[in-house]
């Protein structure tokens, strides 16, 4: 039997705040599935944000929950299912939060199921290898006469069977399906494994505990991520302190990474910034290269420009590819450092012949662009191209970009798809707004709404502000979406707040005249003096011609005038017409 605490008390040990999630998400499933799907969200960026303490991975905790999710797939942390699943729940979240209309008991069910599976997961995984559970148990409305028992049923049997069971099951009484008997066999398989994992490290302690170095470093490294043991992370800084004491360069290096970033380990920049200057002294490159970056950043540490560019060469003359690739691209654009396109290339080159991938990209950008002192866009799409096939996203967008619009490279609609998709699938964000948009408006593609607004939305969804904007405007408008107003006001007034210029623009401006919102002079003014004031053009304009009008904000030609004419040196041709209306002696008309 479920407790008087939910489905969800087993977390008691790991979180109260899930457990009371839980408890308000199953409350509200039946009478309130809106309100449930609003809590499943939180309860899963929740659950994501242990999974990366445990992990040790600290900056996480403070991401988006869609960057957290990728990182954590990519770290193989989660799998590919697991991060779908959690995925569900943030999108079906969001639409909740953003939307007061939806609200789907079969959705919110499913969002309860799945978390329920990824709770029992993360107690195996991080709290007890050997934790069971009773076994998921369907939940019931607390006002049975709101929903009949026939449609709870039907409900279940559409969402809660269709494929929750695979990769995650933790039932012990599973019967004879393939799919479970093949969850047995690699369980037996793991178990083995784990078996001569035991008896791997029993050695490598003994090792480290008769002062073997490099078992200690490698005894720090397995418990601070966890990988093939349980994670511990006070057991692997105790280890990492040993091995930074007996002078292993790797662990001076990585402690204090971890102490200037909190990574895993108690912030502690004064202690870190110690260890680390010890490996760069030891001559450890990478070391050197974290250092340099660091002080020329002052990303953690005291900026020291100076300091941070000798450190940075010296990792360079190392070979240290990555402090290659960045003296190289600084040189090459003169980022911080006096331009010198000879230097730059010589040192971006090396980096690439060391395979640095972010290099090839960077490299192959600056053949088609000419940055270099010799052009030469064949080469560079070369490169660009061996970036993007060892999978940077960046490089596959580039591409994509290029080759739909032929700017720079030849046009190839064909190829410009592929590379775009590629990077939609990747979870690069503009690539997955511009899939959707041009599928949405048959723009190159052939024209697909359904998949277009699918891709769109997980930009949105992915937090990436123009999508919002672009989601938000074609919901309000009915534009190639089916129009739900609310949402799109939903979506608009968050690109806003992430300061996207344009929706800052227009949600003033709908505000000031009552386009579709009821009118709101004061709020309606801050957002498109807001959009002015981030420089976009026609928000200039408009809040220009506003000032000087004075029907929608207090007249201030003088200031109006100085707005138009920033509009006007920016290009945008209507506000030059404005100004004309001044030397045509037509101004004062706006004083009446």
């Amino acid at each position: 039997m479920v407790s008087n605490h939910g489905l969800f008390s087993f977390l008691a040990d790991v979180s109260v705040d899930l457990v009371r999630l839980g408890e308000q998400l199953e409350r509200n499933l039946f009478d309130d599935p809106h309100a449930s799907l609003a809590k499943a969200r939180v309860f899963g960026e929740e659950l994501a944000k242990l999974i990366a303490a445990k992990e040790g991975r600290a900056k996480l905790v403070s991401a988006t929950q869609y960057e957290r999710l990728k990182a954590l797939a990519q770290q193989g942390a989660i799998t590919e299912v697991m991060r779908s699943h959690f995925d569900f729940v943030r999108t079906e979240g969001n639409k909740a939060v953003h939307n007061p209309k939806y609200e789907s008991i079969e959705q919110a069910l499913r969002a309860h199921r799945i978390l329920y599976e990824l709770s029992v997961w993360f107690m195996k995984q991080y709290v007890n290898p050997s934790f069971m559970h009773e076994g998921y148990v369907h939940p019931r409305p607390t006002s049975p006469e709101n929903i009949s028992l026939d449609r709870i049923e039907e409900i279940l049997e559409k969402a809660l069977e269709k494929k929750l069971k695979q990769v995650m099951s933790t039932d012990p009484g599973a019967t004879g399906t393939m799919e479970q008997e093949s969850a047995i066999a690699a369980q037996t398989n793991l178990i083995e494994n784990n078996d001569k994992v035991s008896e791997g490290m029993k050695w490598l302690a003994k090792a480290a505990e008769a002062g073997d170095v490099w078992s200690m470093a490698e005894m720090a490294y397995r418990h601070l991520t966890g990988k093939q043991v349980k994670q511990d992370v006070v057991e692997g800084e105790k280890w990492l302190r040993k091995a930074s004491h007996a002078g292993d360069r790797w662990s001076m290096m990585e402690l204090g990474y971890r102490l200037i970033v909190g990574e895993g380990l108690r912030q502690d920049a004064v202690e870190g910034e110690k260890w680390l200057r010890r490996s760069a002294e030891a001559e450890y490159p990478d070391a050197m290269r974290i250092l340099g970056y660091r002080l020329l950043e002052g990303d953690g540490l005291k900026r020291n420009e100076v300091e941070g560019k000798r450190w940075i060469q010296r990792a360079a003359e190392k070979e240290e590819p990555i402090a290659m690739r960045i003296l190289g691209y600084r040189l090459l654009h003169g980022v911080g450092y006096e331009r010198d396109q000879e230097q730059g290339e010589y040192w971006l080159r090396k980096a690439v012949e060391a395979g640095e991938v972010v290099a090839m990209r960077e490299w192959g950008m600056a053949l088609i662009e000419g940055t270099v002192l010799r052009q030469d866009v064949i080469s560079g799409e070369r490169w660009l191209a061996k970036a993007a096939e060892a999978g940077d996203e960046l490089a596959m967008a580039h591409l994509a970009y290029k080759k739909l619009t032929g700017k720079q490279l030849q046009q190839d609609m064909i190829g410009g798809e592929k590379w775009l998709r590629k990077a939609s699938q990747a979870g690069e964000k503009w690539s997955m707004m511009e899939l959707g948009r041009r599928l949405l408006a048959g723009d190159g593609l052939i024209q697909n709404a359904h998949e277009g607004e699918m891709w769109l939305r997980r930009s949105a969804e992915a937090e990436y502000p123009v999508a919002m904007r672009i989601l938000g405007h074609r919901l309000m408008e009915g534009d190639g979406l089916q129009q739900n107003v609310a949402e799109g006001k939903a979506w608009l007034r968050w690109a806003a707040e992430k300061e996207e210029p344009i929706a800052m623009r227009v949600l003033g401006y709908r505000l000031l005249y009552g386009i579709g919102y009821v009118p709101d002079l004061v709020e309606g003014q801050y957002w498109l003096r807001k959009a002015a004031e981030a420089g976009e053009v026609i928000a200039m304009r408009e809040y220009g011609c506003a000032l000087i009008e004075g029907k929608v904000m207090a007249q201030d030609i003088a200031a109006g005038e100085r707005w138009l004419t920033k509009a006007a040196e920016a290009g945008d041709a209507k506000a030059g017409q404005w100004l004309k209306k001044k030397k045509g002696g037509l101004w004062n008309l706006f004083r009446l």
